[in-house]
């Protein structure tokens, strides 16, 4: 695998830097996998701000939506890096049905 991939694979993780990858690498399967595997995740962040609005226990699923947000990054960031396709925890599956 080149490094070139494993980067743009890495970048698929930095919230909205998903674009990069999603402008360049078209025709790489890992980087593509990786996508939408970063897709997933930037839905978890977009998602933040909608659960704190919830009255009484909004703060607690925003708590919960951030700390899992975290260690999927954190995950996805050692998969990537070390050239694995693994799918992420809990929303792994999901992910990999979007369509690109």
């Amino acid at each position: 695998m080149a490094r070139r991939s494993q980067i743009l694979a890495v970048l698929s993780y930095l919230w909205i830097l998903v674009v990069i990858p999603l402008l360049y690498r078209k025709s790489d399967s890992y980087v593509n996998y990786h996508m939408k595997q970063g897709l997933g995740l930037l839905s978890l962040w977009v998602i933040l701000p909608f659960l704190l609005w919830i009255p009484i226990v909004g703060w607690a699923l925003g708590l919960v939506d951030l700390a899992l947000a975290l260690i999927l990054l954190v995950i996805g960031f050692d998969r990537a890096a070390l050239g694995k396709e693994r799918a992420l925890p809990v929303i792994g599956k999901f992910c990999e049905k979007i369509a690109l």
